[in-house]
């Protein structure tokens, strides 16, 4: 936990966000089977930082699937399906809505109606 706690940091660092892992991140990582090794860790804590909605990272951030996971609605799988679609695309686009809203294929408004939905700012992609 000690490797996953200071990319956090270093990550919440360079997107100017304090966060701290929740319990279910924690329990998450730990069951996780890792064959990216620490490469792969680094990235799903750098897209943890940015998918997180408070200042807890949880599990449902990190984007890993934990083999004992439990079942989800429909509705939470859409929603965070999107979300990610979202934030690959502002991470590429670099903030850029304009570019993300090509990226996705759909319109300026609906890039901003998205991040109003996902409690998200294009600021903090850039």
């Amino acid at each position: 936990m000690f490797i996953a706690n200071a990319l956090l940091q270093r990550a919440g660092r360079a997107h100017r966000r304090k966060l701290r892992f929740g319990g279910s991140a924690l329990e998450a990582i730990a069951h996780y089977s890792w064959p990216g090794n620490v490469r792969e860790l680094e990235n799903v804590v750098e897209r943890a930082v940015l998918m997180a909605r408070g200042k807890l990272v949880e599990a449902r951030d990190l984007g890993i699937e934990v083999k004992e996971r439990s079942m989800t609605s429909l509705r939470e799988s859409r929603d965070r399906a999107e979300r990610g679609a979202l934030v690959d695309a502002l991470v590429q686009a670099r903030g850029n809505i304009t570019q993300a809203s090509r990226i996705l294929a759909v319109s300026r408004p609906t890039v901003h109606g998205l991040i109003a939905r996902y409690d998200l700012s294009a600021r903090n992609f850039r």
